[in-house]
């Protein structure tokens, strides 16, 4: 999978292996969605400028269990 045109101008690691993937999904306790794995895989994260105001961090796989304590879905939704 290519990643989409607007994730042209990010920085991006190597992508992330199914091991990695599969690692961090036990230690999270569920599955990734299809799509944010196919990204993961092309991408093990990526941060820049979506465009003059939009900046995106995509946490590389194996920081997800971590920092998704640090970050409760409560305080960010």
């Amino acid at each position: 999978m290519n990643l989409p045109a607007a994730f042209t101008n990010l920085r991006a690691l190597e992508g992330a292996t199914e091991l990695a993937i599969r690692s961090a999904e036990r230690e999270l306790g569920r599955n990734l969605p299809a799509d944010y794995r196919d990204v993961l895989k092309s991408a093990d994260g990526a941060e820049g400028f979506l465009s003059h105001e939009r900046y995106l961090i995509l946490w590389p796989v194996s920081e997800l269990p971590t920092l998704n304590k640090a970050y409760p879905e409560e305080e960010i939704t």
